[in-house]
């Protein structure tokens, strides 16, 4: 099974429940945010089967290439779905790019990795995301514009809402002042929703 188009009937913030013709798939996720109620959804599969025991688990993706990227991950001893999961939640496409740019300091941030499994990964995989990552440059800037915010004390969910709406420029505090800008005026939007 590659992947399953069904109707979101039920969201926690780690699984989903995705109906797909009358059979209801509990589906473990990175990121409840990437999923919308009772709308249709094409989901990415991976099926997981515990050892020594009949339990299988489904894990849901948003992108082809972020199922590739944890089946990559579960490769590397030490790391198992949980953690995995917990990688690719942290910003799968960053820490594709920090291992492509051998950066230990942030990948060893994740939870449950350290520096032992961040070294592992850069070891066995530098070459290969260092193929994969297009628009090297855009990818540098926004990454340099994340861990400004991080510092400033925004925090992944705000900074991940207005990620895809920053223009890449060569000047990056033009990037993290646009930045700055579309979280307030989110944060904006919310407030008048919450009084409304």
């Amino acid at each position: 099974m590659l992947y399953i188009l069904g109707k979101v009937i039920s969201i926690s913030k780690r699984s989903l429940i995705l109906e797909s013709n009358y059979i209801g798939y509990s589906i473990v996720i990175s990121n409840s945010q990437d999923y919308e109620l009772n709308k249709f959804k094409k989901i990415f599969i991976y099926e997981y089967s515990y050892e020594n025991t009949n339990k299988k688990i489904l894990f849901g993706f948003k992108e082809y290439k972020e199922r590739l990227f944890f089946e990559d991950l579960l490769s590397i001893q030490g790391i198992g779905p949980k953690i995995a999961m917990s990688i690719i939640g942290s910003n799968w496409k960053n820490v594709m790019n920090d291992i492509a740019n051998a950066n230990i300091e942030n990948i060893s941030k994740i939870p449950y990795v350290g520096e032992k499994i961040a070294k592992k990964l850069i070891l066995d995989f530098q070459k290969k995301y260092d193929s994969l990552v297009v628009n090297k440059e855009e990818n540098k800037n926004k990454l340099e514009v994340y861990k400004t915010l991080k510092s400033l004390g925004f925090n992944d969910k705000q900074i991940n809402l207005v990620s895809s709406k920053i223009k890449n420029v060569e000047n990056i505090d033009q990037m993290i002042e646009e930045a700055i800008e579309l979280i307030s005026h989110e944060q904006q939007n919310n407030s008048t929703i919450i009084k409304a």
